[in-house]
């Protein structure tokens, strides 16, 4: 078995390691994040966003459906299957879509054009699957309207293909949320601790989450709390964009880390 290589072999400035350290207290107990190998980072609970709401009883959904035996299918559900989507994938984007309406969107103006818009935009076919399992509800949203500016507003915050396919895999559900509303309101926050476009680009595509959380209930009062206990804004900057799963942490843990 190969030695676990440490990766930094000289000293950190001493303003990065008071905030590589402040990062490791708040973030709970567990091995070093500076070490290659199997590292056991800490699991900050996120308030699932909106659009997963319906995850919850896909389970029950599936069991059902299997149980219950195939009772035909849509012509969207056999595009899908026939465009490589599992039955496992299927019951869990008809679940998703909506428990109220069945899986039938039209597949000439909505589910043919948005997949060919995704693998246009960079995104392999394991990515699409993804944002199609996970956000079904792109097959009802407007492409010209919603989808694309989405993206569009993506790449003005300095995301190249790449980062973007990998964010929306992760995390489609930027793709069905308000950028006035949700989005810029953050973006604005972020210039006021002090970020540059780049920094507030790299902390999205690194924890894109954050575009989920709210930020009058979440992100401004944890930051609140922080400064409270002596964090700069200066340093609330290193933090986010170094360790930006601590805005995913409850307000109360991460007090209470704070406190102790």
């Amino acid at each position: 078995r190969r030695p676990r290589v440490r990766m930094l072999q000289r000293p950190l400035p001493l303003p990065m390691l008071t905030v590589c350290v402040a990062a490791a207290a708040l973030l709970g107990p567990c091995r070093s994040w500076l070490t290659f190998g199997r590292s056991s980072r800490p699991s900050p609970v996120v308030p699932a966003p909106a659009w997963e709401a319906r995850r919850l009883p896909v389970r029950a959904a599936a069991a059902g459906s299997s149980a219950s035996g195939d009772e035909g299918c849509t012509v969207a559900e056999a595009y899908l299957s026939s465009s490589g989507f599992s039955d496992a994938e299927l019951r869990k984007v008809k679940v998703r879509y909506g428990r109220d309406r069945s899986f039938d969107p039209d597949v000439d103006t909505k589910v043919k054009p948005v997949m060919s818009w995704l693998s246009d935009i960079g995104l392999t076919p394991l990515q699409v699957h993804a944002v199609v399992v996970n956000c079904p509800s792109v097959f009802r949203t407007s492409l010209d309207k919603i989808l694309q500016p989405a993206v569009e507003w993506l790449k003005r915050l300095g995301m190249d293909d790449a980062k973007v396919a990998k964010l929306l895999a992760s995390w489609p559900g930027v793709l069905v949320s308000s950028v006035e509303r949700s989005f810029e309101p953050k973006v604005k926050w972020f210039k006021e601790l002090g970020m540059d476009d780049q920094q507030v680009a790299k902390t999205f595509a690194r924890f894109p989450s954050i575009l989920g959380l709210s930020l009058e209930t979440n992100l401004r009062p944890k930051a609140q709390a922080m400064r409270t206990r002596g964090f700069t804004d200066t340093q609330l900057v290193s933090l986010f964009v170094g360790f930006p799963r601590l805005l995913g942490s409850r307000l109360d843990v991460l007090t209470h880390r704070m406190d102790v």
